[in-house]
C-alpha cells in the first residue's frame, strides 16, 4: 500500500495470470516525478479481490499497465534477519532469497483510506 499514489495499479501480467475480466477504461493524467507536463491516457480497469487476514474479501479496482515499477533490490533481507526485533513481522515487501522482486499491484490512496485500522 502506499497513500502517495492517487490511483492503484496491478501489472497486465498478474492481471492475465489472475484471469481478470476487463472492467471498461478510465482515462489518467499522467506526469514523471518533477516534471510539470502531463499527458492523458486511456488505460484498462479491473478488479481485483484480495483476502483479508481476517478473510475479509476486499475488492479494489485496479488499473492495468505494461510495468508499475523496475524490478526493486532485495537488499534489506539481510537486516531484516538479523534485527530480532523485526523477526516475526508482517512486511509489505516479501523477504525471499531472489536479489530483486518485482512489484505486480499497487494499492493507492484512492483504496488506501478505504481499509479498516
Amino acid at each position: 500500500m502506499d497513500e502517495g499514489v492517487q490511483r492503484s495499479f496491478i501489472t497486465q501480467d498478474m492481471a492475465s495470470r489472475l484471469h481478470l475480466k476487463s472492467g471498461g477504461t478510465d482515462v489518467i493524467s499522467i506526469s514523471a516525478f518533477g516534471d510539470p507536463t502531463q499527458t492523458s491516457q486511456r488505460l484498462d480497469t479491473a478488479t481485483v479481490q484480495l483476502v483479508a487476514d481476517d478473510g475479509e474479501i476486499i475488492p479494489v479496482r485496479v488499473l492495468k499497465v505494461p510495468v508499475i515499477a523496475k524490478p526493486l533490490s532485495n537488499t534489506f533481507r539481510s537486516c531484516v534477519t538479523n534485527l530480532s526485533y523485526l523477526r516475526g513481522l508482517k512486511l509489505a515487501n516479501p523477504i525471499l532469497s531472489d536479489d530483486v522482486f518485482e512489484i505486480s499491484l499497487l494499492i493507492g490512496a484512492d483504496h488506501y483510506w478505504t481499509t479498516k485500522r
